[in-house]
C-alpha cells in the first residue's frame, strides 16, 4: 500500500496486526540507476525506507514510516519514537531486487490494493475493501474519521516514466 500518512496511520491505528499491511516505496530503474518519484538519485530516503521495512516487523515499520510522512522526514525523530537505528543510506542488492519485482505491476503512486484488487485511497474505500473481506476484522465495527472519504489529491499522485526502445 502507498498512499496518504494520515490514511495509513488511520488503517493502522484501526486494523492493527489484524492485516498484513506490504508497504513499497516506489522505485524503479536498476541497481546502478535508481529512480524514484520524489528525491533525486540515488533515493537514499526509499533506500533507508526498504531497509527499514526489511529489517523490521510491521508494528515496527508502519509507525515508523507514518512518522516519516507525517513529519518532514525526520529520520532521527522517527527511528527514535520507532525505537531502531538509523538505517543504512543505501539498500542491498537482494532487497533493491525485491522491491523492483513488487513495484513493477505498480504504474503509480499512491495505489492501494486489498486483496490484489485495487481499491481508491480513502480511508473508508479501504475500511469497505477489508471489511467485505472479513467483516470480523476489529476496524470494521470502528466508527469512521471525519475525514473517511478523502482521496489523495491527484496533485500528489506520480506515474513511471514510459520508456520506449528506438
Amino acid at each position: 500500500m502507498t498512499f496518504g500518512s494520515t490514511t495509513l496511520k488511520q488503517v493502522y491505528d484501526n486494523f492493527g496486526a489484524d492485516i498484513k499491511m506490504t508497504l513499497n516505496p516506489f522505485v524503479f530503474g536498476s541497481e546502478t540507476s535508481l529512480s524514484c518519484f520524489d528525491e533525486a538519485s540515488p533515493c537514499t530516503l526509499e533506500q533507508e525506507s526498504m531497509n527499514v521495512i526489511s529489517n523490521n516487523t510491521q508494528d515496527v515499520y508502519v509507525p515508523w514510516l507514518s512518522c516519516m510522512d507525517s513529519n518532514s522526514d525526520n529520520i532521527d525523530l522517527c527511528c527514535s519514537q520507532a525505537g531502531i537505528d538509523l538505517p543504512a543510506k543505501t539498500a542491498p542488492p537482494a532487497i533493491l531486487d525485491s522491491f523492483f519485482q513488487a513495484d513493477s505491476p505498480i504504474s503509480g503512486t499512491p495505489t492501494v490494493y486489498v486483496n490484489g484488487k485495487s481499491v481508491k485511497t480513502s480511508y473508508s474505500a479501504i475500511q469497505r475493501a477489508l471489511c467485505k473481506a472479513d467483516s470480523s476484522l476489529s476496524g470494521c465495527s470502528k466508527e469512521l474519521p471525519l475525514d473517511a472519504d478523502v482521496e489523495v489529491p491527484e496533485a500528489q499522485f506520480c506515474t513511471k516514466p514510459i520508456v520506449t526502445e528506438v
